[in-house]
């Protein structure tokens, strides 16, 4: 029975088959292939694993090189650093200067105030008297006189010096000059004017019968008499009243009561005489001021002229103020001089 059952079983697998390679043979097949487009998200995900894979092979090679640069760098850095001073404050030295009137100092300043010959001051003006307001003949004229020098006889360089020299017969033997080399009148000129200043290779003539003159082959002034100038009558009287200094001492500054007085005018009483409150003679206080005589001597309103002109200082007298700045070879020089406002 059983085998029977089997042998049932096989034919109809065989007949199905039959049917199944018959129904092959009958339908064509087709094969339609489909792309699917890839995902956004997917793209990026592939990307970023990407990259950090390729971040961690760079830093297995390479990372310890990167951060043995970096500390190398951030070493010299702070060395760097360590080597950069903070800036140190600079502290200036201000010098201490003694400021009393007829102290040294201020005597050294005040020499340094041009004046004429020791005669006719210059620079008390109603405008503000400076370096360039004065004539190279004024300037040398009054550094000269500041500067050291050697005496010898006036016969011996007369053979080098001009036509003022025309003294007659052998008069010239009993007379003297002065001799001041180019390096004592150059220091006194710096001294007086400035470091920056160049002395002028000129003569220098004061206008009362003295002159300094410049001789170039043996480099130096020679300062002798000649006969002829003259003198004057103008005569000045001052008073410091007060000294001071900037904050860091680079300007001094000399404060001085002036006044002058000239003869002007003659009378039939006698010499009538003008006071003035400026070197220019432009500023009148007081004019036709008559001169009188009194055993020889000459009285102005019953006074001498000393005790006239310092009754009118006190009372009339202008205030002028002098300054005087340091230059770089720690040199005060006279720098202007002006009414005091």
């Amino acid at each position: 029975m059983k085998e029977n059952n089997l042998e049932k079983v096989e034919d109809k697998k065989e007949k199905v088959i039959k049917k199944d390679n018959n129904k092959h043979k009958n339908i064509e097949t087709k094969v339609v292939l489909q792309r699917r487009k890839p995902s956004v998200f997917l793209s990026i995900l592939l990307i970023l694993i990407g990259a950090l894979i390729s971040a961690i092979i760079f830093l297995v090679f390479f990372g310890d090189k990167i951060i043995s640069e970096e500390e190398q760098v951030q070493t010299q850095e702070e060395k760097s650093e360590e080597n950069i001073e903070e800036p140190k404050e600079i502290v200036k030295e201000v010098r201490k200067l003694n400021l009393n009137e007829d102290g040294d100092f201020i005597t050294l300043l005040y020499s340094k105030l041009t004046k004429f010959n020791n005669l006719l001051p210059l620079v008390y003006n109603s405008e503000v008297t400076t370096f360039e307001s004065l004539s190279d003949n004024s300037k040398l004229l009054f550094a000269l006189e500041s500067s050291n020098s050697s005496t010898l006889s006036l016969s011996q360089i007369s053979s080098k010096l001009d036509n003022k020299m025309n003294f007659p017969g052998n008069e010239m033997n009993s007379y003297s000059a002065k001799k001041i080399t180019i390096e004592e009148a150059s220091r006194a000129y710096k001294s007086i004017y400035g470091q920056d200043k160049e002395i002028p290779l000129i003569d220098a003539d004061n206008g009362i019968g003295y002159v300094y003159e410049y001789v170039p082959e043996d480099s130096c002034y020679y300062g002798h008499l000649y006969i002829g100038g003259g003198g004057t009558s103008f005569s000045y009287k001052t008073s410091i009243t007060s000294c001071k200094a900037n904050e860091d001492a680079t300007e001094v500054y000399i404060y001085e009561d002036f006044i002058a007085m000239n003869q002007t005018k003659t009378s039939s009483e006698g010499n009538l005489w003008t006071l003035y409150s400026d070197s220019a003679q432009n500023s009148i206080i007081k004019d036709d001021i008559l001169e009188t005589n009194s055993n020889g001597n000459s009285l102005f309103e019953n006074m001498n002229k000393e005790e006239f002109l310092s009754k009118y200082l006190e009372s009339d007298g202008v205030n002028y103020k002098h300054t005087y700045k340091l230059d770089d070879a720690g040199n005060y020089y006279w720098y202007s001089t002006e009414v005091n406002q």
